[in-house]
């Protein structure tokens, strides 16, 4: 294979900066004639264009320039931007009908630090603390996380320090987000109303 760069093969969301990807193309081929241009094609949803020029465009041709020692080169470093968040194919094709193809894969999820968050007994009225931290993969997607027990947890950020028992938030950058979780009880059942449930309880059984 005369295409030498790009070497990857895939290329993920959360490679690209602000809808930017960066890569350097480097292709040799060794002809008495012009070997003409190498072609990359962008898939629909994206464009392309070279770090020297302005102008994107869904499709790029690279001229080959003759070397010293009788090669014909290809050397760029081409910028690829994401006008969806969609997948695709991107294409490299030279004139000897060499292909090479990356994929472009969309992932939109999320990395959780942990996926239990220990929390023992309290007293009444003192609230323990956990940590939970998340990385989006892309970022500008709103992340909303909320508890099913609002009584007995709550969660906070560093944007919204207030404890609720929903947070919604919308990331703008890949770094670490800490999540503060607080875990309260409001009061414990007096030994009346205990003594009374198993009563009540032990009367059903017989």
């Amino acid at each position: 294979m005369s295409i030498l760069k790009p070497s990857l093969t895939n290329i993920y969301s959360e490679d690209f900066q602000n809808s930017y990807y960066s890569f350097p193309v480097e292709a040799t081929l060794e002809t008495l004639e012009h070997p003409g241009v190498l072609t990359l094609r962008a898939p629909e949803g994206y464009v392309l264009k070279t770090e020297a020029s302005d102008t994107y465009q869904g499709e790029l041709e690279l001229n080959y320039e003759l070397q010293n020692d009788g090669r014909w080169l290809v050397q760029q470093q081409v910028i690829l931007q994401a006008l969806v968040r969609e997948g695709g194919r991107l294409t490299l094709q030279n004139k000897c009908q060499e292909l090479k193809h990356i994929f472009i894969e969309p992932r939109h999820g999320l990395e959780i630090g942990t996926t239990t968050m220990d929390f023992y007994p309290v007293k009444v009225l003192k609230p323990q603390f956990g940590l939970l931290t998340i990385r989006t993969l892309i970022t500008d997607l709103s992340i909303h996380i909320q508890t099913d027990r609002p009584d007995l947890f709550q969660v906070a950020s560093d944007e919204r320090p207030e404890y609720l028992p929903a947070l919604r938030m919308i990331p703008q950058s890949k770094i670490r987000i800490f999540i503060y979780v607080t875990y309260q009880v409001a009061c414990f059942p007096s030994r009346r109303s205990l003594l009374s449930s198993f009563k009540h309880n032990q009367k059903h059984m017989r």
